[in-house]
């Protein structure tokens, strides 16, 4: 019964991994070239740099590649500058930004990320950690944070470790095989 759809499936399948021709950003209000496209939104438009950035604002664990021109290659969203700003509401910025590492590394239930951060630096500002605890982000320690782990990510990995018996070091090379199954650009070992 499959059988019949097999062709149209495969056709569909191989569209996703080269598009027919790169044409304009899919943003409206945009003309350049959209060669950048997200794995993880549920449609496949491509976009130009400025505008993909943009819509990730608050997405940034988000997988991004671009068009080369005969294949997609793998790129993140802190390779395209985006920014990830703590201690204010999303979107605002902070006058005084205090720059993360720029190695910094974000552990999230679908792979293992690296962003580019900042962290308020105004009068007011809490301490880094808390900064993180206060966008969902649980830090490696309390002492210059360097990685941390989504809350979703701790989440499910209690679960799985109740169920499966999985150990933190077998759930750890399982997101790294997601992130980079090849080990081309293996990310940062955290142990």
């Amino acid at each position: 019964m499959w059988r019949e759809w097999a062709d149209t499936y495969l056709a569909e399948l191989l569209r996703l991994e080269a598009p027919q021709l790169i044409g304009s950003c899919a943003s409206s209000a945009c003309e350049a070239d959209g060669q950048y496209q997200c794995l993880m939104c549920f449609n496949a438009r491509q976009y130009c740099r400025q505008c993909i950035t943009a819509n990730h604002s608050q997405l940034y664990l988000h997988r991004i590649q671009y068009w080369t021109g005969h294949f997609f290659w793998k790129t993140t969203l802190a390779e395209l500058s985006l920014r990830v700003q703590l201690g204010h509401s999303p979107g605002d910025t902070c006058c005084n930004p205090c720059t993360g590492d720029p190695k910094f590394t974000v552990i999230d239930i679908d792979g293992i990320y690296r962003i580019n951060l900042d962290y308020c630096n105004c009068h007011t500002a809490e301490p880094r950690d808390i900064q993180l605890l206060r966008h969902r982000l649980y830090p490696a320690t309390s002492v210059s944070p360097e990685t941390c782990t989504t809350f979703r990510c701790l989440e499910e990995f209690q679960v799985l470790s109740f169920m499966s018996k999985a150990s933190a070091y077998e759930y750890y090379w399982a997101l790294s095989r997601l992130t980079d199954n090849l080990g081309i650009n293996a990310p940062p070992v955290s142990f």
